[in-house]
């Protein structure tokens, strides 16, 4: 299960990475700007990584071909840990079959204050 959070604080939760990127795929600069920031089943943040291509014309700019993500302990990446944007960020949980509310994923990734 992936757990991805939107900027707008709507949560999405995919069966697999292939599912998202059936989703985002098609504009990899919006997984790379975190639009939408992705946890992997164990909360562990899938840091996006970009694949480039270079061009004849203007060489030194690359074309943003692909993305594929790395594993990352959030905190020590400074990113906000799956279960703060849950508590304290997310508003609505967009329909899926893996979870039926926001509040089940709250429970699944408890928020503790540190």
């Amino acid at each position: 299960m992936i757990v991805g959070v939107l900027e707008n604080g709507e949560v999405r939760v995919y069966e697999s990475l292939e599912k998202v990127m059936l989703e985002w795929g098609r504009s990899p600069a919006d997984l790379l700007s975190e639009v939408i920031v992705l946890y992997d089943d164990d909360g562990s943040w899938l840091k996006p990584v970009g694949v480039y291509g270079s061009r004849k014309f203007l060489p030194w700019l690359q074309k943003l071909r692909s993305v594929y993500f790395e594993r990352t302990d959030a905190a020590q990446a400074g990113q906000d840990e799956l279960s703060y944007l849950l508590a304290l960020e997310a508003v609505s949980v967009a329909p899926n079959d893996l979870v039926s509310s926001l509040d089940e994923l709250r429970r699944r990734y408890p928020f503790t204050a540190s």
